[in-house]
C-alpha cells in the first residue's frame, strides 16, 4: 500500500504547472517540453492572441523520444456547453466563435488531456483552467 501511495505522490508532483499574469505554462516531467495557454485573449485582435490555443514548445536533439502524444484542447463556456474540441495541433485553434457569433466577454475553461510518457510507461494527464475573453 505504501508504495501505492507514494507512486501516486510521484505521478502527481512530476508535473509542474506556473500560472504566470499572461499565461498558465505546464511542464512535463523530464523538463525537455512546455505547454504554454493564455489567460486572457480578444478574438477581435489581429496581432496578439487573436486565436485560442496552446504553444508547444520542446527542445531539440536532447536524444530522447517525444514525451507527449494524444494531445486534446476542449473549451466550454461556463455552463459546460462544449465550443471547441481539437486534437489537430497544426489548425489555427479556437477563433472565439460560439453558435455562429464571437463568444461574449466573460470566462470560459480549458481542458487540455494528452498522455505523458514516464520512464517505460505513459500515463493519462488532465489540466483545466480558465480563462477571458476580453475586447
Amino acid at each position: 500500500m505504501k508504495k501505492l501511495l507514494l507512486a501516486f505522490a510521484t505521478l502527481l508532483c512530476t508535473l509542474y504547472i506556473r500560472a504566470q499574469s499572461d499565461s498558465t505554462v505546464i511542464y512535463s516531467a523530464d523538463s525537455t517540453c512546455t505547454y504554454k495557454i493564455p489567460n486572457k485573449f480578444n478574438p477581435h485582435n489581429e496581432k496578439n492572441n487573436e486565436m485560442f490555443g496552446v504553444t508547444i514548445q520542446c527542445m531539440v536533439n536532447t536524444g530522447k523520444e517525444a514525451t507527449f502524444k494524444e494531445i486534446q484542447l476542449s473549451v466550454t463556456d461556463k455552463y459546460g456547453k462544449v465550443l471547441f474540441k481539437s486534437n489537430d495541433q497544426k489548425q489555427k485553434w479556437w477563433s472565439g466563435m460560439k453558435d455562429g457569433q464571437l463568444a461574449e466577454t466573460g470566462e470560459y475553461v480549458w481542458i487540455l488531456t494528452y498522455k505523458e510518457k514516464q520512464k517505460d510507461n505513459w500515463y493519462n494527464k488532465k489540466h483545466t483552467g480558465i480563462f477571458h475573453i476580453v475586447y
